[in-house]
């Protein structure tokens, strides 16, 4: 059994073929007795109540407070949500200074770590050819391949949304369905939240904008 949990543990935390699910990890250490496996994953320990500190802020807005919070965490190196909220930061200068060059790098560290939110922003910067960054479709259409072979419900959903609002790419709406009900059939409430919000006979032919929360912030919506 202890084996077992710590072969979780690093599939969840540090597995090179798999996304990074911290929570998952977080679980499996916390069960795990061996000392020695435990004091070698103790900043883990110690750094996951401001980890969920962080995700209270972020889902209030506030990035005042937000910001030093996400650039501790993000020195070291290892937690792919943090990198990603970070980048978000920069990206549309909440609580930072703009620079969408300091941005693309804290995505690459994310998306390094199998973050698909973090894989679809960078096509993004790409393909729209962002401050300081030089467009390629090449290199965007790339990063969306990578982040589809996830098969990941939040990134079906949120690519959905960027071909059925054509923001950084030509809009497609049957496409995006395509993309929403894959989505919605991993049980993804967002997606199914989407769908039952456009008309039963206009599904796909009319661009209804959503009212779903975005979680990713790949709209580049204003908190108010």
């Amino acid at each position: 059994m202890q084996d077992e949990l710590k072969m979780r543990f690093e599939y969840y935390f540090c597995s090179k073929t798999t996304p990074q699910n911290i929570d998952v990890a977080h679980v499996c250490l916390q069960k795990i007795t061996d000392p020695i496996f435990r004091s070698k994953w103790q900043q883990f320990v110690c750094d996951m109540p401001h980890i969920l500190n962080v995700r209270a802020k972020w889902n209030k807005g506030d990035d005042a407070e937000l910001f030093p919070l996400l650039k501790g965490l993000s020195t070291k190196y290892i937690y792919g949500e943090i990198q990603f909220k970070l980048a978000v930061l920069y990206e549309l200068g909440r609580g930072v200074a703009k620079d969408v060059d300091v941005a693309l790098r804290h995505y690459l560290l994310a998306a390094n770590l199998g973050h698909g939110g973090a894989m679809v922003n960078i096509a993004l910067i790409y393909a729209q050819g962002k401050v300081g960054i030089q467009e390629s479709m090449t290199a965007a259409n790339l990063w969306f391949d990578k982040a589809l072979r996830l098969e990941h419900p939040y990134v079906y959903f949120q690519m959905g949304l960027l071909y059925w609002h054509g923001t950084g790419v030509q809009k497609n709406p049957s496409y995006a369905l395509e993309l929403v009900n894959k989505s919605a059939a991993k049980e993804f409430k967002m997606a199914k939240d989407f769908l039952s919000s456009l008309p039963v006979d206009h599904r796909g032919l009319e661009d209804k904008p959503s009212s779903c929360h975005d979680p990713f912030g790949l709209l580049e919506k204003k908190r108010v």
